[in-house]
């Protein structure tokens, strides 16, 4: 096969969906190494985003038991134009429900927590390709050992997004240990690259009376999460983590003496911090100067007044 010029096979290559580039790796030596490449990952995944193709969107529809994912395929305009099935996904266990804690440039991460386990398992899963990588075990107890009476561990939280400076996966993970006797509080943060397969240990959180909770979003290279003082619910903030330095960038506080983190979750919308409240009407609003606590707008609201015990899929784009 006669060999093509580099950038004329990635110009052709990039404008393919992910079914038939990994039909590609197949054709040759060169296609293959091109492919998987971490360039050509980049470009491929900024090429989507830009100018809005080969786009997907997944829904998850959870109950006490089971959660089933929906995959449909969009238009440029991101309507629905195929539902594509209900692609089977890695961790299905009739004894569990599989979590979905987060998504990044196509991937999801999924996690099946035990209780009898002292480790859960987790994958990242390409459900468009119907491809995934298991996730190296990670023992809630492997770094700190708990056995003073006066000392308790909280679930785990998780947190998921792409590493763009080191064209990587990551996913973080944060346990918190609370001292109920000096009612303070000591975390153990322990971040997983894809590319190696492990975790590494980082610092810990610098605030010790504050609880974080999993409603978690990746956005502008941070994610982020909730967190609410654990002896004044009145004061709650926003946990933002460097994916790339792996650093506590910043916390700001969000202003809501009100309503607590219960009722509250985080998402992502066009490159935007939002956060909804289920008390206030379901109201969205958006950050509209990253970290700044005083600039967020109001989108819109939603009356479930009517359907306030109906279980709502959560819905993603890819």
């Amino acid at each position: 096969m006669e060999k093509q010029p580099q950038e004329l096979l990635e110009c052709i290559l990039v404008r393919l969906p992910a079914k038939a580039l990994i039909r590609c790796l197949t054709v040759s030596k060169e296609w293959c190494a091109c492919i998987k490449s971490p360039e050509f990952r980049s470009v491929f995944f900024n090429y989507c985003l830009e100018s809005n193709i080969h786009r997907h969107f997944l829904i998850s529809d959870f109950s006490a038991s089971q959660t089933e994912f929906v995959l449909n395929r969009l238009d440029d305009n991101d309507t629905i134009i195929e539902t594509i099935g209900e692609p089977t996904q890695p961790l299905k266990d009739l004894r569990v429900a599989t979590e979905l804690l987060g998504h990044s440039n196509g991937l999801v991460f999924l996690l099946n927590n035990y209780p009898s386990l002292n480790h859960p398992k987790m994958a990242l899963w390409n459900p468009t390709i119907h491809r995934y990588k298991t996730v190296s075990r990670l023992p809630i107890r492997s770094t700190l050992q708990i056995s003073v009476p006066h000392i308790q561990c909280l679930e785990p939280v998780y947190g998921f997004g792409y590493d763009k400076a080191h064209n990587e996966f990551k996913i973080i993970r944060i346990v918190q240990f609370r001292n109920t006797k000096l009612k303070k509080f000591v975390s153990d943060i322990m971040v997983y690259s894809a590319n190696i397969n492990g975790w590494r240990k980082v610092r810990s959180l610098p605030l010790t009376n504050y609880i974080v909770f999993q409603r978690t979003s990746f956005c502008n290279g941070f994610v982020h999460w909730l967190a609410e003082e654990a002896f004044d619910t009145r004061n709650k903030r926003i946990l933002a983590f460097d994916i790339e330095s792996k650093e506590i960038a910043f916390f700001f506080f969000f202003n809501d003496n009100v309503v607590g983190v219960g009722q509250l979750n985080l998402y992502t919308f066009d490159d935007h911090l939002c956060i909804s409240s289920k008390e206030d009407d379901n109201e969205v609003r958006m950050m509209m100067s990253y970290g700044d606590a005083d600039l967020w707008q109001f989108l819109y609201g939603v009356d479930w007044e009517e359907e306030r015990d109906f279980q709502h899929p959560n819905s993603i784009f890819l």
